[in-house]
């Protein structure tokens, strides 16, 4: 899957960045910083997890354009979400 470096998402323009480190914890992977429209995600991942966690910041992003403030902060929701739609988006013909 191709990751763009930059996207338009509800009038917002969101940059994706690679990092090394995200907040200096080693158990995040990636992170959608609304107000300043990026999504970060770690640099040393690849394949299929890299595109999962793009996918799972990205859902975290729609959802927040949509002001579903609730459920933008339900890790469980859009884990789920993501898995589902990773798992369209690897498989469709």
């Amino acid at each position: 899957m191709r990751i763009p470096k930059t996207f338009m998402l509800g009038g917002q323009t969101i940059t994706v960045e690679t990092k090394d480190k995200i907040d200096n914890n080693p158990d995040i992977d990636g992170q959608a910083m609304y107000s300043a429209g990026k999504i970060l995600i770690l640099s040393k991942l690849k394949g299929d997890y890299r595109d999962f966690v793009f996918i799972h910041e990205l859902i975290h992003h729609i959802l927040n354009s949509m002001n579903e403030d609730k459920l933008k902060k339900n890790e469980k929701f859009v884990d789920l979400f993501a898995t589902f739609l990773h798992q369209y988006m690897k498989t469709a013909e």
